[in-house]
């Protein structure tokens, strides 16, 4: 018996596109649960006092953030392919709230930069103006990502006509 390429498509994917679709949302959602666990457990316990906790809590912190941004992504882009409208609404009030996280993570870590640079020698200083133009860039990109994300979710989310 001879299988056309449709039947083999068929074959490989039981319940068609819509159920990879369906799986790659939940997979979101898994992505965007365990990275926001980890960004949380970045900050306990907290010592808020000591500057080179901050500093350092602020750069694990912007360090674990894409896997729950692709996590969001997932879930949007999921959502608008198998019509489900709460995924993407989901995903942009996550967005909203990771956004949020980010500007209050750089509120944290910007006030601990002059200090950190004065307690460190002159000449062993390139390791943290690598640091610090990372953490400037993921300071620029994620409230964009994030900003991207919610705008897509919560603008195009609610109006996605189900099946």
């Amino acid at each position: 018996m001879v299988l056309t390429d449709d039947r083999r498509r068929d074959r490989m994917l039981p319940g068609g596109p819509d159920r990879a679709y369906k799986a790659m949302g939940w997979i979101g959602l898994g992505f965007l649960v365990v990275g926001c666990l980890d960004f949380g457990l970045v900050w306990v316990p907290p010592q808020f006092g000591n500057l080179e906790w901050r500093f350092s809590a602020a750069a694990q912190g912007l360090g674990t953030l894409p896997v729950p941004t692709l996590g969001l992504a997932l879930m949007t882009v999921a959502g608008f392919h198998a019509r489900r409208r709460w995924w993407p609404v989901f995903a942009g009030v996550a967005s909203v709230l990771l956004g949020l996280a980010v500007l209050g993570t750089v509120g944290i870590w910007a006030p601990s930069v002059p200090p950190v640079l004065d307690s460190i020698p002159a000449d062993q200083r390139m390791g943290l103006y690598r640091s610090l133009g990372r953490m400037a860039i993921q300071s620029l990109a994620y409230p964009l990502m994030f900003g991207y994300l919610a705008w897509m979710g919560l603008r195009y989310g609610p109006w996605i006509p189900s099946r």
